[in-house]
């Protein structure tokens, strides 16, 4: 199976963690072979910032004075699986592929985070943003929520797949 290497660095702003990607010229022509189908070349935009977002808009129970200087300018590795770049979500008004990633989960438990567990293996989801939808259409489609359980301002867990969401 195809994949496409991808290494971040993890930096802090504004109270934000997350690993950032310099620019992949391969990676973005085989999202933009994707999306071009599916959108149509002008109705969307790619971001500028290729991110996973860590912690955000969270403050830690543990460690505090560690907060904002731990695991900066770390950088890490990945494989995406080139088939899973199928499988990029939206929200109808961002685009992005969801990742599984044990060393972003530790981070979070490190700061006393949520960040589930089952039977010691971390079923914890990041997605890596990709773009927005420009002029999204959104309908007013009653959405199912009653899998849903809130951990806090920016997760939540997802009852069907037991898959935490940042």
């Amino acid at each position: 199976m195809e994949k496409i290497n991808l290494t971040g660095k993890i930096i802090f702003e504004n109270n934000w963690y997350l690993l950032e990607f310099a620019e992949n010229q391969e990676f973005m022509d085989r999202i933009k072979s994707i999306l071009d189908p599916k959108y149509g070349a002008n109705k969307y935009e790619l971001t500028n910032k290729l991110h996973v977002s860590i912690i955000k808009n969270e403050l830690p129970s543990l460690k505090q004075q560690k907060f904002g200087k731990s695991f900066v300018n770390e950088y890490i590795s990945f494989s995406l699986p080139m088939d899973q770049l199928e499988l990029f979500d939206t929200n109808q008004r961002h685009i992005w592929i969801e990742l599984e990633n044990e060393r972003l989960a530790k981070m979070r438990e490190f700061f006393g985070l949520p960040c589930v567990t089952i039977n010691s293996q971390f079923r914890v989801k990041f997605h890596l943003t990709l773009g927005k939808i420009i002029d999204p259409v959104i309908t007013n489609v009653q959405t199912d929520n009653s899998n849903i359980v809130r951990i806090s301002q920016t997760c939540y867990f997802d009852l069907k797949d037991m898959y935490q969401r940042v």
